[in-house]
């Protein structure tokens, strides 16, 4: 009931119906946030889509206005080592084109083509030439390797003799390493998957089948375990260690028709130079747990749910668990569209950790230069985001970008800052997640393994090219190499093979910087 006096404004209405219009009220303020909310998450997801596929693939952050940054970080030391330089003056000609091109390796061999004049020079002299260097390929030759080994009968009659056939990568089988090697690293490094290569040899005269192809591979590899295993035995015997996982999608006979999405899981172990991967169906986190079962010292991992049990007190009495710091500086970048001036502040503030580190990096510091130069810069600059990010904690949109950036850098926040603690340990985990990301260039190609046994085959390869890459080797000098020496290998002297020892072991091989 609402009544209203004659000349006045007021309005008079039950409690029941103020109670109602109180309440009608705080739903459409509700409401109209629940809406907001929502048309910013919109926003957000909208200019994610918009960055993944129009913009840059680099995550390196540019940084913004100086100015706007209001953190008191200070400012990080411009350290310079003094370069002697020797100036070299000589002479030559000018050249007529704006665009010199660059010269030709001096190593490669020089053919020469000597083109003469159409008129007849017969007595004439000779006052120079011009010389024009062109880059060249012939096609790869096949050609068939004939081992002869000659018998000899003793004068007595009584003994034969005869020269041992030289190692050969498959027992009974007629491929050479060379051609071997060059199969796989067409697939698991060039990404070539075997169907494309037998095409390429097809047309050079060469007809394989693809069962040989793959026996060849797997017989050769089957030999290569013992090496295998000891790669990781190594790695894991270490002090510390970086872990993460990709997926990869595999035929097995439990899902006819389709695929079944198992997981390589790699590691990388910085003070022995070694990356590796192994395959299991499961990405649960009972595959860490038995991967790091023996090992005691610094595990470096994202904060994906399956490696919460490196915090719990049984497993961090032998571990310490280190951060990403740039799996933080995603989430940030992801919400410079929502949150742009507070995103590039904390950004700007990232990025001169990172500065810190290229210092360290660029002037060749030792670790306890480098643990040094973090306590006294980069933990000051942590101590400040740290203080920004507590500040924005009650005001932000849980399920935002921001409020996801900020809410992930505090609860982890021990772990990110740990790396400043050890001048050995690294800020993120970009060095594995490096090592990763030619299997996702892979998967693109070749789709998936064919069997379970075959993706674990595959993990030995790309442990093989990894640790190739890490210590600058050329991988198929190395692989050729292996496949022939392996066999006459002692298990005490395993370790002799690894890249990091046939780098020193052969010095005439030119190293291949990535």
């Amino acid at each position: 009931m609402i009544a209203q006096g004659e000349n006045t404004n007021t309005v008079t209405i039950t409690k029941d119906e103020y109670l109602s219009l109180k309440k009608e009220n705080a739903d459409r303020k509700a409401e109209s946030l629940e809406q907001k909310s929502q048309i910013n998450i919109l926003q957000q997801q909208l200019a994610n889509l918009q960055r993944m596929l129009f913009g840059s693939s680099s995550e390196r952050f540019t940084g913004v206005d100086p100015n706007q940054l209001t953190l008191d970080l200070g400012e990080i030391p411009q350290i310079e080592q003094e370069v002697a330089t020797e100036k070299i003056t000589y002479t030559r000609k000018k050249s007529n084109s704006t665009h010199p091109r660059p010269p030709l390796p001096e190593d490669l061999p020089r053919v020469e083509e000597i083109i003469s004049p159409d008129e007849d020079v017969t007595g004439w002299k000779k006052i120079g030439e011009e010389r024009t260097e062109i880059l060249e390929k012939k096609p790869a030759e096949f050609y068939v390797r004939v081992i002869v080994r000659p018998k000899y009968l003793s004068p007595d009659g009584k003994r034969i003799v005869i020269a041992d056939l030289p190692n050969l990568p498959v027992h009974r089988g007629n491929v050479g390493e060379g051609l071997l090697t060059e199969i796989v690293i067409s697939k698991w490094m060039d990404h070539l998957p075997i169907y494309r290569q037998r095409k390429i040899m097809a047309r050079q005269g060469v007809k394989l089948a693809e069962s040989t192809i793959n026996g060849w591979i797997s017989n050769s590899l089957d030999k290569k375990i013992v090496l295998y295993d000891a790669m990781v035995k190594s790695a894991l015997t270490g002090d510390y260690i970086q872990v993460d996982e990709t997926s990869i999608p595999v035929l097995t006979k439990d899902k006819p028709g389709s695929t079944h999405k198992g997981y390589f899981w790699a590691g990388h172990s910085p003070p022995g130079k070694i990356a590796f991967f192994l395959y299991d169906k499961s990405r649960a986190a009972k595959v860490p747990k038995r991967l790091l079962s023996d090992f005691k010292g610094a595990v470096q991992c994202d904060a994906y749910v399956g490696y919460d049990f490196l915090d719990k007190p049984d497993w961090s009495k032998k571990v310490t668990k280190l951060g990403c710091f740039a799996h933080a500086r995603r989430y940030f970048e992801k919400s410079l569209a929502g949150e742009p001036e507070n995103a590039k502040e904390i950004m700007l503030a990232i990025q001169k950790l990172y500065q810190v580190e290229r210092i360290a990096h660029n002037h060749n510091f030792t670790f306890d230069q480098i643990k040094n130069l973090r306590q006294r810069f980069s933990v000051r600059v942590l101590d400040a985001i740290e203080k920004r990010l507590k500040e924005h904690l009650p005001e932000i949109l849980p399920k935002g970008n921001w409020g996801t950036a900020v809410q992930y850098a505090l609860r982890h926040w021990v772990e990110l800052c740990r790396y400043t603690e050890d001048g050995q340990w690294n800020i993120d985990n970009n060095l594995i997640e490096n090592t990763i990301r030619p299997i996702a260039i892979g998967r693109r190609n070749y789709l998936f393994a064919g069997s379970h046994e075959a993706a674990q085959r595959s993990a030995m390869i790309y442990t093989f090219m990894a640790t190739c890459k890490i210590n600058n080797v050329n991988p198929y000098e190395w692989l050729k190499w292996v496949m022939v020496t392996l066999p006459d290998t002692k298990m005490s002297e395993i370790e002799n093979l690894f890249p990091a020892n046939f780098a020193k072991s052969h010095p005439e091989i030119k190293p291949v910087k990535s």
